[in-house]
């Protein structure tokens, strides 16, 4: 399953106050996330992804994801098994003039239950 936002951060909007958003997924595991910071946001943006207020991209505490037409991927897998199944961007942009677009992505699998388990309950319907 792959799910998309576009990430549109006002200009002046700083990292003491950043922008939050949203970012609504399905119970699952999160197989690869994507953020591409487009051409001309010349390191003036940054984002930051958040599961109950805990930071998991990037994964060092504080830290932002910045660039300038940069694509990033991170390939952890990640469990969202309890709702509320959404992770909150965060996100600032420096720049005086012009807002910014930032494309994130997520891609997941379902959760799928070990075969022993299958086997359990198959047995325990007999």
């Amino acid at each position: 399953m792959l799910y998309g936002i576009d990430f549109v951060i006002p200009a002046n909007t700083t990292q003491a106050i950043p922008l939050r958003q949203k970012f609504i997924l399905t119970e699952g595991i999160i197989t690869r996330f994507i953020v591409f910071l487009p051409w001309g946001c010349g390191g003036l943006c940054g984002l930051r992804v958040l599961r109950n207020e805990q930071q998991l991209f990037p994964i060092s505490h504080s830290t932002w994801i910045i660039g300038n037409d940069s694509l990033y991927e991170f390939a952890d897998d990640f469990s969202l098994d309890t709702e509320p199944y959404t992770l909150m961007l965060e996100g600032y942009n420096l720049d005086d003039t012009y807002q910014h677009t930032l494309e994130v992505k997520a891609i997941m699998t379902r959760k799928v239950l070990p075969q022993k388990v299958v086997d359990l309950f198959a047995w325990l319907a007999k």
